[in-house]
Formats: C-alpha cells, structure tokens, sequence
C-alpha cells in the first residue's frame, strides 16, 4: 500500500474530546437545530482531531460516532446551493466551499485510520476490524 500524504500531527493539537465517550459527551452540547454554527463546531473539531495523535481504534469510533450528526447539518446547509443556477451568489459558494472542507476533513480522519495499518503500526489492523 503506498503511504498516503496526511497533514502533520501536532503537539499543539487540542480537539474537545479524544474517545468516544468524550465525543458523544460533546455531541449533546451540540445544537444541531443551529445548522450554521454547528456545521462550523464539527469542522474545527474535525481538523483538531486530525491534527492530534489517537489510536487508530478510537479514530474511527469517533468519526462514526460523528457520521450522523455531519450529514444532518451538511444535507440542511446543502439546501442553501444545491438546485441553484450557476454562478452561485457569494453566500451560497462559501457555503458550498463550507460543506467540502466538512467533507473533506471527514475523509482525512479516515485516511488516518488506513494509514495506521501500514509499517510497523500493522496491528492496528486488528484493532479497526473488531
């Protein structure tokens, strides 16, 4: 498998929550009814978390546990641009930049648990499929 090009791990990375507990604890502090400030809690939450060093295991207990939550508030901001004539006014392509960083984020905290099944971190493989 060839390694994939993640962003850096910091040590200076401070997410909410590192579990799965932590996450779900964070979950209900969030108003999901508040579509816009919601969209933004769960993006920068995401790009911590994916700044920050966590088991493999609990990586992706965590992004599944977020899962739901993110595409309510991507399908709600979604209605905003989506069946809208091109060009998008300025509000509905920032929207739209907004979802595909979600999206994108998303993805690399899952390219983090793949990575982790590369080298000498293999056994973590074990970990992601029990």
């Amino acid at each position: 498998m060839q390694a994939l090009k993640l962003p850096a791990i910091s040590p200076s990375a401070s997410p909410e929550f590192t579990t799965v507990a932590g996450c779900l604890e964070w979950l209900q502090t969030l108003p999901l009814i508040n579509v816009g400030p919601s969209h933004g809690r769960l993006l920068s939450e995401l790009e911590e978390l994916n700044s920050c060093e966590i088991p493999a295991s609990e990586r992706l207990k965590i992004l599944e546990a977020l899962l739901e939550p993110i595409l309510f508030v991507q399908s709600e901001h979604a209605k905003k641009f989506s069946s809208r004539a091109v060009p998008l006014a300025k509000n509905e392509r920032e929207i739209l930049l907004s979802v595909t960083a979600l999206w994108h984020a998303l993805g690399i905290g899952y390219q983090h648990c793949m990575q982790s099944l590369e080298g000498p971190r293999r056994g973590c493989l074990q970990a992601l499929v029990s």
